[in-house]
């Protein structure tokens, strides 16, 4: 640290030297110039044009992750350009060759079919699929491509599919008196889906005996000469069927001796199964489901079945109960005025349902169409303009020109003032290096001197409880493999909640945001938070889960202190992150502050304090590259801390 402090001050000692010499050379100048006449005229006017574009970029898409196969969805691709009323053009390339992809050139619509044509043989298509797809616009700037590639990854699954009966099953011919082995079931039924095990239920006969056994053997038994019609049906394990055909059982009595009851027309035909087989002892275990809930009629009921599958027949069981109505909760929703009308002919509002049923049946629309009218201020070239609010109806455009000579009479004032702005731009240029450290002393002390203030209620709880819902799930999914597309993903969720706490659209610019009637430090909060999410979607540099991390709480902990609702939510269980001696400074430093936002989560703000102290510290041990690379995310920290312990409790 003294070495430190020995180098600012010889820097700062150089910086000034400079200065007094600037000076003294500008003093005589003015004394030559008082002997020198300037001679000659020059004049030159001429323009430049400049060609600015800026680059569209993907920032999301509205595909699930998971898609099944067998059948053909749509969904689109979501993008930005701060550029108005220009054409884009989407290409993709893939790391697969299936399944099938076709995307509209011109708006990013994508279709995906998860079959191969009319064939069920769909196997290879069970995968993760990956799709590199990039955007350009109709600009004849040479930026006109992506400001890097769109990875849109989804994978396809199986479906279950329903069993099917194979062959038909024959007439049957049993002896009477006798356990004799019928079919078995598994050769005339088949499931489509590889190792799913079949259940079977039987459909008629009352003289006739038959056990299914659990491996879907049948065995008959009867005493009686009749015939009788049964069909079986197959269950897979999701309650998908198929019913077989009707077939006839016969049994053959002694010659001479008439059946007792035979069906009126049934045929004696078919022969097969009929041979004998060993006599089968089976044990019954019987198991009984819950009773079901109470129905309408005051009554529920449960059923009682054969485990050991010594018998298909099941017994039910029946008992009065009081039936309680389901509430129905009326949605009762208020929503604000519409906004301002867009550049891109829409207008939003926010709708909050006062009732919290929980539900959107009845949720009034929050976008609509609108005229949008272009004015000679909007920031964009529209209504026939040449340059940006320029041209057309506006007033002309800018031209750049080489003004007139100096006049000798202001040429001393011009110098003093050369000096004067020489001198300032080196403290600026002290400050540029080494504002760093004197925020840091400026920002611990500031903390003991907050005034206090009423907490700003921004956003409802039903958004609110959106929000937190989307980071735990982005959370839990975070791999290694798939950074930069949870990081698009968490700056999407930073996105949603400015927009409801802004009433901006989705997809802002930082100069509408900076427009916001909001006080600070929020507003400061808000544009800082919007320069970290840019970051997120924009950043070439490698970033880390703990990157992620720490923006998911930041999100957090700003919507805590903007809404009144508790965070985290229910269930979700958040832990400080653990230090490792073998982690680089900046880690440690990251690690640190996620654990600070851990705290003020709960309200500790005199621990949050204290562990921002403890961070400051390590601050100031690093060199000024280090610094740079983690001043914005104290910066923010402290800001948010700050507006933490002005708020007023009670």
């Amino acid at each position: 640290m003294r070495r430190d402090r020995l180098v600012i001050l010889l820097l700062v000692v150089f910086i000034l030297s400079i200065a007094i010499q600037t000076v003294f050379v500008t003093l005589s100048t003015i004394t030559l110039q008082k002997q020198i006449d300037l001679v000659g005229k020059v004049i030159h006017t001429g323009t430049v044009s400049f060609c600015i574009n800026y680059q569209p970029r993907i920032i999301n898409d509205t595909c699930p992750d998971r898609i099944r196969e067998g059948i053909s969805l749509n969904c689109s691709l979501i993008y930005n350009d701060s550029d108005p009323n220009q054409g884009h053009f989407f290409r993709a390339t893939n790391s697969s060759t299936n399944p099938p992809l076709f995307m509209h050139n011109q708006t990013g619509e994508l279709n995906i079919t998860t079959y191969s044509g009319i064939t069920t043989n769909y196997s290879h298509l069970l995968k993760i699929h990956r799709f590199h797809i990039a955007i350009e616009d109709n600009s004849t700037c040479s930026n006109y491509l992506a400001n890097g590639l769109y990875d849109l990854e989804f994978e396809i699954y199986d479906k279950n599919d329903p069993p099917y009966l194979n062959k038909t099953i024959e007439n049957k011919v049993i002896n009477p008196n006798e356990d004799m082995f019928l079919l078995n079931l598994n050769d005339y039924f088949k499931d489509p889906d590889v190792g799913q095990v079949l259940r079977f239920e039987q459909t008629g006969g009352t003289s006739i005996l038959l056990t299914i056994l659990s491996d879907g053997r049948v065995i008959a038994y009867s005493e009686d000469c009749v015939t009788e019609t049964f069909s079986f049906t197959a269950y897979d394990p999701y309650n998908l069927s198929a019913t077989s055909n009707e077939f006839d059982v016969k049994v053959e009595c002694d010659s001479g001796t008439q059946d007792a009851s035979t069906n009126s027309g049934s045929s004696s035909s078919g022969g097969g199964g009929g041979s004998n087989y060993p006599s089968i002892l089976c044990t019954s275990k019987w198991e009984c489901t819950p009773w079901s809930k109470c129905q309408s009629d005051g009554t529920q009921s449960k059923r009682c079945y054969d485990a050991a599958g010594c018998t298909n027949r099941d017994h039910w069981f029946y008992q009065n109960c009081t039936y309680v109505a389901p509430v129905v909760c009326e949605e009762d929703w208020t929503c604000n005025q519409w906004g301002e009308c867009q550049p891109d002919g829409t207008e939003t509002r926010s709708c909050t349902e006062q009732n919290n049923c929980g539900t959107e049946e009845s949720k009034p629309t929050t976008i609509r169409n609108c005229d949008y009218v272009a004015t000679c201020n909007d920031g964009i070239q529209n209504q026939g303009e040449t340059g940006v609010d320029c041209g057309g109806p506006c007033l002309p455009c800018k031209t750049l020109e080489t003004p007139n000579p100096i006049d000798s009479n202001k040429t001393n004032i011009s110098i003093i003032l050369l000096a004067i702005s020489f001198t300032f731009l080196s403290l600026l240029l002290i400050y540029k290096y080494f504002h760093k450290s004197i925020n840091v002393f400026v920002l611990s002390t500031l903390l003991k001197m907050i005034e206090k203030r009423k907490k700003l209620i921004l956003i409802g709880k039903k958004q609110s409880k959106e929000i937190l819902s989307d980071l735990t799930k982005i959370e839990r999914s975070i791999r290694k493999k798939n950074i930069k597309k949870k990081a698009t993903e968490i700056s999407f969720v930073g996105r949603k909640y400015l927009s409801y706490t802004t009433n901006l659209d989705i997809i802002f610019k930082k100069e509408m945001l900076q427009k916001i009637k909001i006080k600070d430090p929020l507003k400061g909060i808000f544009i800082s938070l919007s320069d970290r999410l840019e970051f997120l979607e924009t950043t070439k540099t490698k970033l880390y889960k703990t990157d992620l991390l720490l923006t998911i709480e930041e999100i957090r902990e700003i919507l805590r202190l903007t809404s009144n609702s508790k965070v985290p939510e229910e269930g979700v269980v958040v832990e400080e992150m653990e230090m490792n001696n073998s982690e680089s400074i900046i880690t440690t430093i990251k690690k640190q502050v996620y654990n600070t936002y851990i705290s003020m989560h709960f309200d500790q703000l005199e621990i949050s304090k204290q562990k921002y102290s403890e961070i400051m510290k390590e601050y100031e041990e690093l060199d000024e590259n280090k610094k740079g690379i983690i001043y914005q995310d104290l910066n923010r920290l402290f800001e948010e801390l700050k507006y933490a312990i002005s708020i007023k409790k009670g």
